[in-house]
C-alpha cells in the first residue's frame, strides 16, 4: 500500500497585551545590565538592543482583511541605537512579508498566528474574502497602503520574581518579552525622516515631575505629527502536530480535517496562554497600569487620523 505523508503543522503564537508605558520601565529597557522595573518588584528586565521598525500595511480600500483579523505588512528592520539615526546615509535594514491572523482576543488583548515570507503570506491572503488574487508582486496595485508606521522599540527579556516562579505563574511565562515602542508616522515613505522625528519626540518624552507615567499614551497631535507610545508584554507559543500517513484509499477530507484539528488546538492554547498573561498582569498593576485604558499603535493611529481629518473639515 502506497503511503504520502502529510509534513508536520507547525504554528508560532503569538499572545500581546498592551499596557500604558512607565519611566522606570523606560530606564530599565535603555540601561546594559539588567534592572529592576520598579522599586516595590524584584522583576527584572533583561535589555536587548534597540531595534528600528518600518511597517506598512496593506489593505482593501473598505479595510475588509483587518475586519476579518487579518494585518498583511512589509516590514524593515534596522539595528544599531542612536548610530542609526545620526548616520546621514540611509538605514540599512532586512526586509521581509508578514502577516498576523488573529485567533483571538482584540487590540487590547490580542492572540495572533504570525506567517512569514512571502509565500506564507499569499497563502493567508488567498483564504481571505477579498485577496484571492494578491500576490506579494501586484499588492501595490491590488491593495492600498492602510498606513506606514515608523516605530523605536525598546524590548527585553523580563525576569519573574522568585514569588511568581514558586507560586502561580506556569512555566510557559518563563519567557516573557516585555518593550516600550514609540511610534511616529513614516510621512511621504520616508525611513531615514522618521527616525529622526522618533530622535527629537522621544527625547522630549515624559519630562514631567514626579509623573511616573510617560507622556502621550493615547496618541495625539504633536508639532510633528503622529506620536505614541504603547508598552507590550508577549508570549510566544509553538503549537506543533506531527506527520502524518495518508494512504492511497484515504481522500483529501482526511488531511482538511487534520488541519482543522491543528487551528482548534492553536485557539485553544492561545486562549490559556492569554488567560495566565492577564493573571499575572492583573497581579502587578505597578508594572503594567491600564488606567486611562491603552491603545495599540494602529487603533491610535486611526483615531489621530480622524481627528486630524476633522480639524481641517
Amino acid at each position: 500500500m502506497a503511503l504520502r505523508w502529510l509534513a508536520p503543522l507547525v504554528s508560532k503564537v503569538e499572545i500581546e497585551r498592551k499596557f500604558l508605558p512607565t519611566r522606570p520601565l523606560l530606564h530599565a529597557l535603555t540601561r546594559t545590565t539588567a534592572s529592576p522595573i520598579h522599586h516595590s518588584s524584584t522583576a527584572r528586565a533583561h535589555p536587548a538592543a534597540v531595534h528600528f521598525i518600518r511597517d506598512v500595511y496593506y489593505d482593501r480600500e473598505d479595510g475588509r482583511l483587518a475586519a476579518q483579523g487579518l494585518w498583511v505588512r512589509r516590514r524593515s528592520v534596522v539595528a544599531g541605537g542612536s548610530t542609526v539615526i545620526s548616520s546621514k546615509s540611509s538605514p540599512s535594514c532586512t526586509s521581509s512579508w508578514e502577516a498576523k491572523v488573529r485567533v483571538g482576543g482584540d487590540f487590547l488583548a490580542s492572540q495572533f498566528v504570525e506567517v512569514e515570507g512571502a509565500q506564507a503570506v499569499e497563502r493567508e491572503m488567498h483564504r481571505a474574502p477579498g485577496g484571492s488574487h494578491v500576490t506579494v508582486d501586484n499588492i501595490g496595485a491590488e491593495l492600498g497602503v492602510m498606513c506606514d508606521l515608523t516605530t523605536r522599540r525598546l524590548a527585553g527579556r523580563l525576569e519573574l520574581c522568585a514569588d511568581d516562579q514558586k507560586n502561580d505563574i506556569d512555566l510557559a511565562l518563563q519567557n516573557l518579552t516585555v518593550a516600550i515602542d514609540q511610534v511616529v508616522e513614516t510621512t511621504g515613505g520616508d525611513f531615514a525622516v522618521a527616525l529622526a522625528v522618533l530622535e527629537r519626540m522621544s527625547a522630549g518624552g515624559g519630562e514631567g515631575e514626579g509623573d511616573n507615567n510617560l507622556k502621550n499614551p493615547t496618541g495625539m497631535h504633536t508639532p510633528d505629527g503622529f506620536f505614541h507610545e504603547i508598552g507590550e508584554l508577549e508570549l510566544m507559543a509553538e503549537v506543533r502536530t506531527e506527520a502524518a500517513a495518508l494512504d492511497e484509499n484515504q481522500n483529501e477530507s482526511q488531511a482538511e480535517r487534520r488541519t482543522q484539528e491543528h487551528e482548534t488546538r492553536r485557539k485553544t492554547i492561545a486562549a490559556k496562554r492569554a488567560a495566565q498573561l492577564e493573571a499575572f498582569m492583573g497581579a502587578h498593576p505597578a508594572l503594567f497600569p491600564m488606567t486611562p485604558r491603552p491603545r495599540g499603535k494602529l487603533v491610535a493611529y486611526f483615531a489621530w487620523r480622524e481627528e486630524r481629518a476633522k480639524a481641517v473639515r
